[in-house]
This record gives structure tokens, sequence and C-alpha cells, in this order.
């Protein structure tokens, strides 16, 4: 007889550190690898069919089961809009609410539609102090651009006033109003879902989030102006204190938010061989948070040559050329010209 195939039991476990943020009356479960105490957080066993199943065992604490509180962890792709896509979201939300808060990670057609009908749906109920506590925090510290803000909720949809003084709906908003949006106010319900109520997770004195959690967002950057990448992630980690932003982007702009504590990892291609996560320590590390653009593209991080294109560097020459023949004779009419405009791109450039 052949050897006897045996399939693997995979378990993660999950020890508490001290100052962790756990659920109320849970105590941790015996069994964690070297017989410490932890929470099952995932099994992976056979299922007898050729595949693998998940289930969580003999554990009364995981975060994953149905009937856990106070665990948070959310993910998001780079489409964030509130178009409506259909009730598909609202059944996963409400059979499996820690599945659905990854869920725009991996399908970029998912819309947070379900966002503004929450805010709505508060309106409805008379809930207006809560109502009035998400306004000020969406409109505190600049979230938006240009004096943008939350200007009403009404039974229907959320009012806002754009930069140009006009009061339009949120789907008429740009679609960087609309990304940002949606990830300060889905975070904001889904917190509040898991924590059990806005006045568990909003301290309306501060509008801070006083709740902590593991938030994924994938190209935060996407769909914002280069003014308004500088200032997101400031914006975030200042209203979630208490929440660790694992984030993706092409922006050095973005990375000016890690601060003296955040942490930067470069995803190398494949062509450069060797590890394909490099974490950016030291000088390579500090160019992106306190250093200029220039030198931020030119840095480990990013490794591009930012010099002039062929054109520019053509057009320099041709600045110089315009300059010298200046010292020799009088320029025409249209040289002079020329060496105008040039000049104000070159003088701007530091040339």
């Amino acid at each position: 007889m052949g050897a006897e195939r045996r399939t693997p039991r995979v378990k993660v476990w999950w020890a508490p550190q001290p100052g962790d943020d756990l659920p109320a009356g849970d105590e941790a479960q015996s069994g964690a690898p070297e017989g410490e105490g932890g929470w099952l957080l995932l099994e992976l066993r056979p299922t007898g069919r050729g595949g693998v199943g998940t289930g969580w065992g003999n554990v009364g604490s995981s975060p994953w089961q149905p009937s856990a509180s106070g665990w948070f962890s959310a993910a998001f792709g780079p489409s964030r809009s509130f178009a409506d896509s259909g009730g598909d979201y609202r059944r996963i939300f409400d059979s499996s609410p820690r599945v659905a808060r990854h869920l725009s990670a991996f399908r970029e057609h998912l819309a947070l539609r379900e966002t503004e009908l929450w805010v709505v749906d508060l309106h409805r109920d008379g809930r207006h102090a809560e109502v009035a506590a998400i306004q000020a925090f969406l409109n505190i510290g600049g979230l938006l651009p240009h004096g943008a803000a939350l200007q009403a909720v009404t039974n229907r949809e959320l009012r806002f006033l754009d930069g140009l003084g006009n009061e339009v709906p949120l789907a008429e908003l740009s679609g960087g109003a609309q990304s940002v949006l949606g990830l300060a106010l889905e975070l904001l319900r889904q917190m509040a879902a898991c924590w059990g109520g806005l006045d568990e997770v909003l301290d309306p004195a501060t509008s801070t989030v006083r709740r902590s959690g593991v938030v994924l967002i994938d190209e935060v950057d996407a769909h914002l102006h280069p003014s308004w990448q500088a200032t997101v992630g400031g914006w975030f980690t200042a209203r979630f204190p208490a929440v660790q932003f694992i984030v993706s982007t092409h922006s050095p702009l973005v990375c000016r938010a890690i601060g003296e504590t955040g942490r930067v990892f470069r995803l190398r291609a494949a062509a450069e061989g060797g590890d394909q996560v490099e974490a950016l320590t030291g000088a390579d590390r500090d160019i992106l948070w306190l250093g200029g653009l220039e030198h931020a593209l030119e840095s480990a991080a990013f490794q591009l040559d930012v010099g002039m294109s062929p054109e520019g560097l053509a057009s320099l020459e041709r600045y110089r050329a315009l300059r010298m023949a200046g010292r020799d004779r009088d320029l025409t009419e249209a040289e002079r010209a020329e060496l105008q405009r040039l000049r104000a791109v070159h003088t701007v450039a530091g040339v």
C-alpha cells in the first residue's frame, strides 16, 4: 500500500497585546501555540471532498464569528462611488457584515449607496443630534476642498455646497469628492455597526473616532488632485487616531502622512529580482516625509528620473542661444517674444 495521504489543518491564532481594544466580556481561548492563550482567527481544514473548508473549532471569541462584537477591519478598492449597485451589497451586509466590509477591495463596481441611506435614515428617525455630529465630522479640517461642505440632509439624500457655492446632491460631486466621502462615511457607518451605535464610536466634542481598527485602502490617491493627495492622509489619521491605515499609493504626496511613526514599503517590479517587498528606513523613509517632491520622486521609493524631457532640454538650449545672440545683436520682435516666454519657463524651473 502507498503512504497514507494526510492533509494538514492550518490554524491562525492572535495573542492580544497590552492596550489592545477587546470586546467586553470575551475571554481568550486555550490551545494557542506554545500553550499561550489567544483568539483563533481562522482554521483551514479538509472538507472530505478534495477541497479546503474554513471553520473555527471549539472557540467562543473569534472575531470572525457572526456573534462577535467589537472587532473591526475593513478594506476599500480604488473605485469608491455612491451610485446604487443594487441589493446584493445590502443582503451581504445584513447576513455577513464582516465580509461586506471588505468587498469593495475586490469588486470595483460595488457602490456605497448604503452609506448615504444610513445618514438619511438617521434623519428620518429624528436622530438629529447624530446627523449634526456626522455633519460636523465631515466639515471639519478640510476633508473637502475649496470650501465644499455637507449642507443639509433631507428625507431622500445628502446635499452639499460645492466649491462655487452651489447646492448639489452627493451624486453630482466630483469623483475625488465622492472617493474621500465614501471612505470617511462608510468607515464611520461600519464602525458604528460594529461597536453598537454612533455614540459608541464618534466623540462629538472633538469630531474624532475613539475606536480602533485596521483599514486597508487600495490606491488611496485615485481621482484626487495633487493638493488633495497632500492632505487626505493627515485628515484620516487625525479623525481616526486609533485606526491603523494600510494603503497603497503611486503618489509621494500621500506618503507625507506617515509622520514619525508610519512605515513605508516599496513593492518591487518582478524584473528587479530580489525580495518583492522592501522596507524603507532611515533617510530613504524620511525623504518621503520631510523632503521636497522632486527629492521624493528620485528617492529609493519611486526611483524616477525627474529631469527635463527631450523637448524641455531643447527649449533650454534655445533659451541659452537667444540670450547669447542678444549680446551680439538686436533680436527680432519674434525672438524677443520667444526669449521672454522661455525665460519665464526656465526661471521657474531654477535654470
